[in-house]
């Protein structure tokens, strides 16, 4: 997902999640995946100069605030973020919902194909 769509698509997912009453435990499991320090940069230390030093160039270059610019720089250079996990594991809800919607549909047309067999 870019970051402009990102997030409608996600809550439009999540919203899909909490119609099918799968919320909850999407937040648990991203809560479980995501154990550990708040911060990304927390969890890992090692990264903090780094991602400052190009969330500063990126900010002078392309003229990006300076916030922005260090969250591109965390979703860039970070092995894994909070929020890539938690876009991963909405990916793999997102395929089940998918997946549960088809199972309903190929259900309900056999339940026609038979109610149209039986009256024939």
């Amino acid at each position: 997902m870019s970051d402009s769509t990102f997030l409608p698509r996600a809550i439009q997912t999540l919203a899909r999640l909490d119609h099918e009453g799968w919320l909850e435990d999407y937040r648990i499991d991203v809560a479980e995946a995501t154990r550990g320090p708040a911060d990304d940069l927390q969890r890992y230390p090692q990264y903090v100069h780094q991602v400052a030093r190009f969330a500063r160039i990126a900010s002078q270059l392309f003229c990006a605030s300076a916030s922005e610019a260090q969250q591109a720089a965390i979703d860039a250079l970070l092995p894994t973020t909070r929020r890539s996990i938690a876009l991963e594991l909405l990916d793999e809800y997102e395929q089940r919902l998918d997946e549960a919607a088809l199972k309903a549909q190929a259900a309900r047309r056999l339940a026609t194909d038979r109610r149209r067999s039986h009256s024939a």
